[in-house]
């Protein structure tokens, strides 16, 4: 596809016809019905088999694992260009033989929903200890704080051992 647009581009002489070179994928609304569609389409039968999200996450592909395959490099030596629809990538093919999960398949359970909050608690409770430790600085403003040397290497020492002292951590 780049070489097509780089040929397009530059505006290059087919050899074949001696004509201005035309991509193998042209004509009205080409690429949108050749490439877009069909995997606006295969997306579409995946949100369909999810059943609202209800069914198993291994049972369907998601955005991320979609996503995910088109950066491997088995994804254009399979798919190839201009693009092959009998690629077991695409919808139209049976489940079974079909692309399925690239990556690892994610069990949800309680713990997914504390660990996706877990950082962000950790990280609201570091920025109360920095704005603590910044506002208990005698300056007109907070933020003055920060300006000077030492209150720096103050705030960035005591979260960096506040960070050291979690339970999993050993101490030498």
């Amino acid at each position: 596809m780049a070489m097509e647009l780089n040929k397009v581009l530059d505006e290059s002489i087919d050899p074949d016809t001696g004509r201005p070179f035309v991509p193998s994928i042209s004509g009205h609304c080409g690429f949108l019905k050749s490439v877009v569609m069909p995997i606006y389409q295969t997306i579409k039968t995946e949100v369909e088999s999810s059943r609202n999200g209800t069914a198993p996450h291994s049972a369907w592909r998601n955005y991320d694992d979609i996503n995910e395959y088109f950066w491997s490099r088995r994804c254009f030596q399979r798919l190839k260009w201009p693009i092959n629809y009998s690629s077991n990538f695409f919808a139209t093919t049976p489940k079974n033989k079909r692309v399925g999960k690239t990556g690892f398949v994610e069990q949800r359970s309680f713990w997914n929903v504390f660990r996706s909050f877990d950082k962000l608690w950790v990280l609201l409770i570091l920025f109360l200890q920095a704005s603590i430790i910044v506002a208990w600085k005698e300056t007109d403003y907070p933020w003055q704080a920060l300006e000077r040397r030492d209150d720096q290497v103050h705030l960035l020492t005591h979260i960096y051992y506040l960070g050291r002292s979690s339970p999993s951590s050993s101490s030498a």
